[in-house]
C-alpha cells in the first residue's frame, strides 16, 4: 500500500508495484477469503525448500487453482520486482 500510494512526490514507477504471489496469498487466503469462496481449513506446511506454505489442505469441492508457492518463492518475487522498480526510479531521477 505504501509503495502504490498515488502521491505526486513518490518515486516514479512505484505506483505500479505488484508482486503477484504476495498479492494473491494476501487477498485469497488471508484478507478476503470470503470474497473468493476459497479454502476454509486452516493448514500449513514447513520444511520445504520453498519455505512455509499456508492453506495446503483442501476439502472436496474447494478451489485448487490458487496455491501458495511458499514464503521464499513469494519473497524472491517481491524482492526482484521491487529492485526493478527502484532501479527505474533511480535512473529516472538521474535524468
Amino acid at each position: 500500500s505504501i509503495l502504490c500510494h498515488k502521491r505526486k512526490n513518490i518515486l516514479p514507477g512505484l505506483q505500479n508495484f505488484d508482486a503477484k504471489g504476495v498479492r494473491e496469498i494476501r487477498n485469497h487466503f488471508l484478507q478476503h477469503p470470503e470474497k473468493h469462496d476459497m479454502i476454509k481449513i486452516q493448514s500449513f506446511s514447513t520444511g520445504s525448500e520453498d519455505g512455509p506454505r499456508i492453506k495446503i489442505t483442501r476439502t472436496p469441492g474447494e478451489d485448487f487453482s490458487i496455491q501458495d508457492p511458499g514464503l521464499w518463492v513469494n519473497a524472491k518475487e517481491f524482492k526482484i520486482n521491487l529492485e526493478v522498480l527502484l532501479q527505474y526510479a533511480i535512473d529516472k531521477a538521474k535524468k
